[in-house]
């Protein structure tokens, strides 16, 4: 509908040692993943667009389907890099881009 081509990698775990800020309120319309909600990922140290959050929403009735896992993760291809480490630049949130962030240093 709107265009955008997005080439993404599906990932169950983010590193624990990489810090990923999600921001805004779990959406379902217009998820790519029925039955998942999700939410923008961007990168805590240079505020860079990573990809997306998919949580479950509606879990089936005969327990958990190990093909559906209750969170994933959605990076964005061009966000993935080989690189050990990269150049932090300060980032400054304000009370209003606080509104319904959560960090996760996964």
């Amino acid at each position: 509908e709107h265009g955008v081509v997005h080439q993404t990698v599906t990932l169950r775990e983010v590193d624990p040692k990489v810090s990923v800020v999600c921001v805004g309120r779990p959406e379902t319309k217009d998820s790519w993943f029925p039955g998942y909600s999700w939410q923008i990922a961007y990168c805590y140290v240079c505020s860079s667009h990573l990809g997306w959050r998919f949580r479950q929403v509606s879990k089936s009735d005969d327990g958990e389907d190990p093909d559906r896992p209750a969170k994933f993760w959605g990076f964005s291809c061009s966000s993935i890099t080989t690189e050990s480490a990269v150049a932090p630049r300060r980032v400054v949130f304000n009370r209003d881009s606080m509104a319904g962030m959560r960090a996760f240093a996964a």
